[in-house]
C-alpha cells in the first residue's frame, strides 16, 4: 500500500474527531477506513462504560 500522509476530520454522532497522521509501509487497509473504525469502536467503548 502506498505511505500517504493524512488530515482530515471525521464526525461521528455528535463529536467531531481531527485526524492527522502517517500511513505504516505494511499497513493493509486505507488509512481512513482504519481511523474511522477505530474512532466508532472508541465511542461504543466509552458509551458501554457509562451505561
Amino acid at each position: 500500500m502506498e505511505n500517504q500522509n493524512s488530515s482530515y476530520s471525521v464526525q461521528i454522532g455528535k463529536t467531531t474527531f481531527i485526524v492527522c497522521v502517517k500511513q505504516s509501509e505494511t499497513a493493509k487497509k486505507p488509512i481512513e477506513k482504519m481511523f474511522k473504525d477505530m474512532c466508532r469502536h472508541e465511542i461504543t467503548r466509552a458509551s458501554l462504560r457509562t451505561t
